[in-house]
């Protein structure tokens, strides 16, 4: 008799688990759609050309006015934005709202709802940010089958999303169960507050990362750009170093390393500050903070997301600083990251339209992360070790009289004109007749100036001369276009 008893009770608890995720389910048909993205991507080593269209599967999040969130890199390059409904296989047209790269988050909205979202659940996440807990996913799969699944959320940290360039709060998941990372909302364990949405997750290492709710509620009620530090820094890590820069027994801080051209914190800190106090937070020699709630955090949160702290955009932030050794208090202005700081484009490749200048079959390019990002996932492992070092040591502008560019040949197209050239690749252009090289454009000026009796003449970094004589180019770039079926010699690279 005891075995039918727990046996009746293991039946029903089992039956009535069964029961009771079968009622959260259809929760989830009330503020989640499916949405189909048709995107073609830029050909970034050969602009001339287009590359294929292609799908993209994304979980969107009903917020109300025929509105839904999604990850924002799956809306990159799109063509073409479909929403679907789990109750029906009726497909609506959407259009993009807006994104923020930063935040990694799109908005879009369905032009001709009809009833599409009739009983439609608003979802409203919570600002604060949540960590170290058990949690639900709920998402849907391509052919929009909906899924409920066990998470738990790890650990704050701060990062800087798919293609973002500013460091923002995100929290570490893992679970044992297949996650797509494509949108999927996270939920507390009782299904009653919605923490963030899933955008990344590895299935090989069983985690990922979530966007948390107050990123999401940041982004929905923005009407400025994320703030910018405007400085990088490096930790101190024994007390001589701490003697060195006058900070003694007692004061912590970090030192700046950089500072970037045009930001809030340029002609205002200098390389070998130490900062020791962001506005009332001290700062540890590892560039952390004790946030009142969330503990232990690096110092970037309170320049870029401390609203919750007063560190708002355009607030001023009091700084304590040593310099020289001796202790200093300074103001900062807390504003969005310098477009003309960059150097080498990256980060944002919704912003940048690759370009292209073909020459007498050398084909000038400015160097871009997007261009090497071309070798695949591994790619850092994979380009030219030289254009690897340019990028990390020459992303951002040392000063306003340096190039705005990095001009490479990138490939060269075979013809009798340019025998003894063929083999060459990615070779960095420093001169133009006797000119320093600054982008593609001042380079296809100078040769528009040009007369029939003159000669074109580009240096290279190596030395090496390129001769070219102008008279003979409108020839052969219409042979050399028609060859190699190019539409046109060249396509300005532009920043939106």
């Amino acid at each position: 008799m005891k075995y039918i008893t727990i046996s009746l009770c293991l039946f029903f608890l089992s039956y009535s688990s069964i029961l009771s995720t079968k009622n959260e389910i259809p929760k989830l048909e009330k503020h989640q759609f499916l949405v189909k993205v048709t995107y073609q991507n830029p050909n970034y080593l050969n602009p001339w050309k287009k590359k294929t269209p292609d799908i993209r599967i994304g979980v969107g999040t009903y917020i109300g006015k025929n509105q839904l969130l999604l990850p924002g890199s799956i809306l990159e390059h799109s063509t073409l934005v479909e929403v679907q409904s789990p109750q029906d296989s009726i497909s609506k047209i959407a259009s993009i709202k807006k994104i923020n790269v930063e935040a990694n988050l799109g908005l879009i909205e369905v032009i001709d709802a009809d009833n599409i979202f009739d009983k439609t659940e608003i979802i409203e996440f919570k600002s604060n940010i949540v960590s170290n807990t058990a949690v639900k996913v709920l998402g849907q799969d391509s052919q929009g089958e909906i899924s409920n699944k066990s998470a738990e959320l790890g650990k704050i940290q701060m990062e800087t999303y798919a293609d973002g360039r500013i460091e923002l709060p995100s929290v570490e998941i893992s679970s044992n169960e297949k996650l797509h990372g494509n949108g999927e909302l996270i939920l507390n364990k009782n299904s009653t507050q919605a923490l963030g949405i899933l955008y990344y997750f590895n299935n090989t290492k069983n985690n990922g990362r979530i966007i948390p709710g107050k990123i999401i509620n940041l982004f929905l009620n923005m009407k400025s750009k994320f703030p910018f530090k405007g400085f990088f820094f490096q930790p101190i890590n024994n007390q001589v170093t701490q003697d060195f820069y006058g900070l003694g027994d007692k004061l912590t801080g970090v030192l700046v390393a950089e500072v970037i051209l045009d930001s809030t914190a340029y002609n205002l800190l200098k390389t070998e500050d130490v900062i020791t106090k962001i506005g009332n937070y001290s700062i540890d020699n590892q560039g952390r903070f004790q946030h009142p709630v969330y503990g232990k955090l690096p110092l970037s949160y309170l320049f870029h997301s401390g609203e919750d702290l007063g560190f708002t955009y355009g607030s001023k932030i009091p700084l304590e600083i040593i310099r020289n050794k001796k202790k200093e208090n300074l103001s900062l202005v807390l504003k969005e990251f310098p477009e003309s700081s960059i150097q080498i484009p990256f980060g944002n490749p919704q912003n940048y339209k690759p370009g292209y200048l073909m020459v007498g079959g050398f084909v000038f390019m400015e160097l871009n992360e997007f261009y090497l990002k071309e070798w695949g996932r591994n790619w850092r492992s994979s380009v030219d070790k030289k254009m690897l070092y340019k990028l990390d040591y020459h992303k951002f502008r040392k000063s306003k009289s340096s190039a705005k560019r990095i001009i490479f040949i990138s490939q060269i197209f075979p013809d009798e004109s340019n025998n003894g050239f063929h083999d060459m690749r990615q070779e960095y252009v420093e001169k133009i007749n006797g000119k320093e090289v600054s982008d593609l454009s001042q380079i296809y000026s100078e040769i528009g100036k040009l007369k029939d009796e003159d000669w074109i003449i580009f240096t290279l970094d190596s030395g090496t001369e390129i001769p070219i004589p102008a008279k003979d180019l409108k020839n052969l770039n219409l042979r050399i276009m028609k060859n190699f079926q190019i539409q046109q010699p060249y396509i300005q690279p532009s920043t939106e």
